[in-house]
């Protein structure tokens, strides 16, 4: 009997050890993507915590054209951090509706933490994600043009005092006249609705481009795709069968006139082929494209939700920035200055002290000693309650 009371204490021990040890190891949220690139690395959350770790510039990949000089004439990113989570963003809208795909992009990520020891962003590097808290590290050297996404921002947190962010925080604003939206949430629904309703428009415009690319391949004047091609392509999108391209445009003309309300007979009347020198253009009717610009501009909601860089409005600007935004950061701070010329609050910090990979092994075993004394304090309360034998 002694025996079996002394089992059961030690089967009451373990099972409060598992109760307390693993809320010391686990994460707070459990990680759902990953990547990273030449040493940087970046991690999500189910709640949305998109965190950026490494020592030194976020780096991106990138093709360079060259001129007979040896000058950049043009610069193509192939790989970048920013790229790898808008693909995650992007798996996750597949088979939502243009409405959920839109408020899941504006709203998903939460928070975007640049950890210390990262040291520059590059340009348009995190302009793919709509986080409500921003945290930028006291490390950072260096933030791109357009680097950093505040559109829907309500917290900017700039730990280095050096740290320039003028013309590299997008933040939102609206056109001087034009009634702004009274709350971040009201201009986050109008933004997604209006991405909603400009996907529809834009599959009804579909119709106008595909026929005008038939048009280009019957007429020899677009050699990127064989007819073979086109019209594989073209009875999988329109559930047809044609063999002909005739047929195609035939279809094409009687689809815009049913989207558009126009009364074209024939796909010349649509589209006009004019000639500069070797080169082909061929134009829309007028009357089409002045019906398509004006139902985008029907849904088109930037007069009320158009974009600026924080800290460069110039004089005279015809926008004003929302201040949704609070910007926070140390004192003489261009995160300061930046913040002021936009007239946007400003909560004055102090730089936090660095922290050691020795001080945070030093701060994880203080916590848990806290953890395991509760955990004995516990377990001692339980044998006495139980009469079961004291092992301390």
């Amino acid at each position: 009997m002694k025996h079996i009371r002394k089992l059961l204490a030690l089967v009451l021990a373990a099972l409060l050890l598992c109760s307390v040890l693993p809320s010391a190891f686990a994460a707070d949220s459990k990680v759902i993507a990953s990547g990273g690139l030449n040493g940087i690395t970046w991690t999500l959350t189910e709640d949305g915590d998109l965190t950026v770790s490494g020592n030194g510039p976020i780096a991106d990949k990138n093709n360079y054209e060259y001129d007979e000089n040896g000058e950049v004439t043009s610069i193509e990113k192939i790989d970048c951090i920013g790229w790898q989570i808008d693909a995650c963003i992007q798996a996750m809208m597949e088979g939502r509706s243009a409405k959920d795909e839109a408020m899941l992009r504006y709203g998903f990520v939460k928070t975007l933490v640049i950890e210390e020891g990262i040291t520059r962003v590059p340009d348009g590097e995190f302009d793919i994600v709509y986080p409500r808290t921003i945290i930028l590290p006291s490390t950072l050297e260096q933030l791109g043009n357009s680097a950093i996404n505040g559109h829907f921002a309500q917290s900017l947190v700039v730990n280095g005092k050096n740290t320039a962010v003028s013309g590299g925080v997008l933040i939102s604003a609206y056109h001087n006249g034009e009634t702004p939206y009274a709350s971040l949430e009201e201009a986050v629904e109008a933004r997604a609705n209006a991405d909603a309703q400009s996907a529809e428009i834009g599959k009804k415009t579909e119709i106008v481009y595909d026929t005008r690319l038939a048009y280009e391949i019957k007429e020899g004047l677009n050699q990127d795709m064989t007819k073979k091609e086109f019209l594989a392509a073209f009875n999988e999108t329109y559930g047809k069968s044609y063999t002909k391209l005739v047929q195609c445009i035939s279809y094409g003309v009687k689809q815009i006139n049913k989207n558009f309300g126009t009364s074209y007979t024939s796909v010349e009347e649509i589209f006009t082929v004019t000639k500069e020198s070797d080169y082909y253009n061929i134009d829309m009717d007028e009357t089409l494209d002045n019906t398509i610009m004006a139902m985008y501009d029907a849904v088109d909601p930037s007069a009320r939700l158009d974009y600026n860089y924080l800290g460069e409005i110039e004089s005279g600007s015809d926008k004003t920035p929302y201040t949704w935004l609070t910007v926070s950061g140390p004192s003489g701070s261009d995160a300061e200055k930046a913040a002021k010329a936009s007239g946007l609050p400003f909560n004055a910090t102090t730089p936090p002290e660095k922290v050691t990979f020795l001080q945070k092994v030093q701060q994880f075993f203080a916590k848990l000693k806290d953890k395991i004394e509760t955990m004995l304090f516990l377990l001692k309360l339980s044998l006495s309650r139980f009469d079961l034998p004291k092992l301390f």
